[in-house]
């Protein structure tokens, strides 16, 4: 496939490829080590989520996160087919999400619960009834997986707008950043599909997190235990 020119002064004919047999295993390795942090977050929590709520509130974003990587991968090929680069594109879309993204799915998260958690238990993250329901799981996984579809729309509308110029701002900006790589298409997989994704996927995970799940403060008794209650009986959580 060959790159641009115009940005590094000559013509090179480098392979990106997203879904070969090397390009997977990366992909793979990139999402078991960016959902560890979950773990880590975990156990530095004050108190700590019972390990059945901290499985429904991180498989949503772990569902959440694979289809958004899907779309990403998906983009990239479609948009470098025009452009040049499929990885350069699959870049462009991570960095959006873990920015835009993150606003966007916070945003509509707390509209959410402030205008429907009343009425609509669905609309209530990180509340899954008391005991804890699989069915409420289910209905708050289908909530996020719009929210996170109608925050992609805005990115794909954003990186289409950019388009549209004389010149990509964001792929020029992505492809200076990958200019120390592009002699070695293996190792710029790496960096795109592993290193700066574990990144982006670590502080996404951490701050998606935050919200929703519930915190103590705001939590039921479907999930503060005794333990963690005589833990805090020093604290005033008003």
């Amino acid at each position: 496939r060959r790159v641009h020119g115009e940005v590094y002064g000559y013509n090179q004919m480098v392979e990106c490829v997203l879904f070969d047999e090397f390009g997977v295993t990366i992909q793979l390795m990139m999402g078991l080590l960016a959902f560890t942090c979950l773990i880590v977050k975990r156990m530095s929590e004050f108190p700590q989520r019972p390990w059945r709520i901290w499985f429904f509130d991180t498989t949503k974003q772990g569902f959440g996160a694979c289809f958004s990587h899907f779309l990403n991968t998906t983009l990239g090929i479609v948009f470098g087919l025009s452009s040049g680069d499929a990885c350069i594109w699959y870049l462009i879309h991570s960095v959006l999400d873990t920015s835009l993204g993150i606003l966007i799915n916070f945003g509509l998260i707390r509209f959410l619960e402030m205008f429907g958690s009343n009425r609509f238990s669905a609309f209530d993250s990180g509340y899954y009834g008391h005991p804890p329901s699989a069915i409420l799981w289910l209905k708050q996984l289908c909530v996020w997986f719009t929210v996170v579809s109608l925050s992609k729309l805005v990115v794909i509308i954003v990186v289409i707008i950019d388009q549209l110029g004389s010149k990509s701002h964001l792929e020029t900006f992505a492809e200076y950043i990958l200019i120390p790589f592009r002699s070695h298409a293996k190792l710029q997989l790496v960096v795109i599909m592993l290193v700066i994704p574990f990144i982006l996927n670590v502080i996404m995970f951490w701050v998606q997190d935050n919200f929703l799940k519930k915190t103590f403060k705001h939590a039921t008794a479907s999930w503060i235990t005794y333990a963690s209650l005589e833990s805090v009986a020093a604290l005033d959580l008003s």
